[in-house]
């Protein structure tokens, strides 16, 4: 039986608890959170001791800690729990840099990361057509993301919005699922060009609420990328992917083929609804199945991250 732990009680942390006391082989062993009292009333609901150090929580017993806590800590926080032989799931980003992301690639058998959009049932239906089926050659894809974040948003914690602590604003935040749905449906992309900007809240944060991007796939194929936290409402996804022989769309939370739904995903238990629903199904794989999304197979995305804002700043096509 592992013994678990979650560090970082925020927004986002009840999806991994909640994951965790639904999977067999795992107990939560322990909740860590700067704010004490956050942890203690988090282990009232959920098991497990409290802490407010991590240092301290990583010496008490524990074989695997789930990292929900802001991006600048996250690699700070792996490199510890992994040199410690303790296993470390990892909400995204995987790091704020790519320095960061490079140092702990060695330690790909230690760290799964939570792309949990991946395991959408949408996602993995694509993904099976993919494996079984010729669709021949991938000629386009076009994404879009529509959110809507706001002044209260921002202000509701002090690392957000600051390239300091955040590393960035939509893309490496609420667009990196995106962006991986398009390199992990697609294949690796080689380069991309892109322009970020900041035009609803210029007085109040430092990173963009918009990107505009291209990709350009080892076949050739262009992946044409927006996002964007200016809208007024929260929409669902949209993904195109053309293919030679079948067009697939990620509409609405669900799967057509040319313009046929065949699947569509849950519905969200925890969070947002336009979040996904695959954090369940990630942490269920890892603990029952020992399946992981290792951070190798997210070092594409992750570099297509770090390409994008480089060519945001240099003007002009970054290669990856």
């Amino acid at each position: 039986m592992k013994k678990a732990a979650i560090v970082g009680f925020g927004a986002v942390a009840p999806n991994h608890a909640a994951g965790i006391l639904k999977s067999e082989n795992v107990v939560l062993s322990a909740i860590c959170d700067c704010d004490f009292e956050k942890a203690v009333k988090a282990t009232e609901i959920y098991g497990g001791q409290a802490f407010s150090d991590y240092d301290e929580m990583l010496e008490s017993g524990i074989d695997t800690v789930h990292i929900c806590t802001p991006h600048y800590l996250h690699f700070e926080m792996a490199e510890k729990a992994v040199k410690k032989g303790i296993e470390v799931i990892l909400e995204k980003p995987v790091t704020m840099l790519k320095e960061e992301f490079e140092k702990l690639l060695p330690y790909k058998d230690k760290i799964s990361v939570m792309f949990q959009n991946r395991r959408n049932n949408s996602v993995a239906a694509l993904k099976e057509i993919l494996e079984t089926e010729d669709l021949g050659q991938l000629k386009e894809v076009e994404a879009k993301l529509l959110w809507h974040r706001d002044k209260s948003y921002y202000d509701s914690a002090d690392w957000r919005g600051k390239f300091a602590t955040e590393g960035g604003g939509v893309l490496i935040n609420q667009a990196i699922h995106t962006l991986d749905l398009c390199i992990y449906i697609g294949g690796k992309a080689k380069s991309v060009t892109a322009r970020v900007e900041n035009r609803t809240l210029k007085n109040v944060i430092e990173v963009e609420d918009t990107i505009d991007a291209e990709l350009t796939f080892e076949n050739g194929a262009k992946a044409s990328f927006y996002a964007t936290n200016g809208n007024e409402t929260n929409e669902p996804i949209y993904i195109k992917y053309v293919f030679e022989k079948a067009t697939f769309e990620y509409l609405d939370n669900a799967l057509y083929r040319d313009g046929v739904r065949i699947t569509h995903d849950d519905s969200a238990t925890f969070g947002k609804d336009y979040w996904g629903t695959g954090h369940e199904k990630v942490i269920k794989e890892y603990y029952e199945k020992d399946k992981k999304i290792s951070i190798d197979n997210t070092e594409n995305t992750m570099k297509a991250v770090f390409a994008m804002y480089e060519s945001a700043k240099q003007g002009k096509e970054v290669l990856l």
